[in-house]
């Protein structure tokens, strides 16, 4: 399922016209400022995920609930470079299980994603509380919510579009 929600991404993207690709680019960089502001609100929690945790959240983990479509959209908006990266290390998924995150570099890490442009679960999940970054992980989440909600009206549209340019064809 990720292999396909990643192709599923890079589809989306291909698709857009100018306008969508201006207003896709406008809400990946509010979200990319509000995962900045969370990384300095939770910078203890972070501290403690890195020295005390080790990445634990990065284990056992069970990919296709983690990342989505919305995810890979964001990352690929904000560094397109990592295409080609991600693409390599999907290969390394197994079909059924999957123990440690496929994104951690040699398997251990670090992550090959930029710490301050992450997916929606990685960046606000943490294993304490953390009312210290509670407004931040919210603008986060809500970052994300519209995302994707951008990308619902974008296939909608294109669905219904389709559907008139069908239903003329037999008129």
């Amino acid at each position: 399922m990720l292999v396909y929600q990643f192709n599923k991404a890079r589809r989306i993207m291909q698709s857009l016209d100018a306008e969508s690709s201006l207003t896709l680019a406008m809400l990946c960089k509010q979200l990319h400022l509000a995962e900045q502001a969370l990384i300095l609100a939770s910078k203890p929690y972070l501290n403690r995920c890195v020295h005390g945790c080790h990445g634990l959240c990065c284990r056992n983990v069970c990919l296709d609930e983690i990342i989505g479509l919305e995810d890979f959209i964001y990352i690929l908006s904000l560094v397109p470079y990592l295409d080609s990266r991600i693409e390599k290390h999907l290969e390394k998924l197994k079909r059924f299980f999957t123990a440690d995150c496929i994104f951690l570099e040699n398997s251990t890490g670090p992550c090959i994603f930029p710490a301050d442009i992450r997916p929606e679960i990685c960046i606000t999940s943490f294993c304490t509380d953390t009312p210290d970054a509670s407004p931040e992980i919210r603008a986060v989440k809500w970052g994300f919510q519209k995302l994707a909600w951008f990308i619902r009206l974008k296939r909608l549209k294109k669905f219904f579009a389709e559907s008139l340019n069908h239903k003329c064809l037999f008129i």
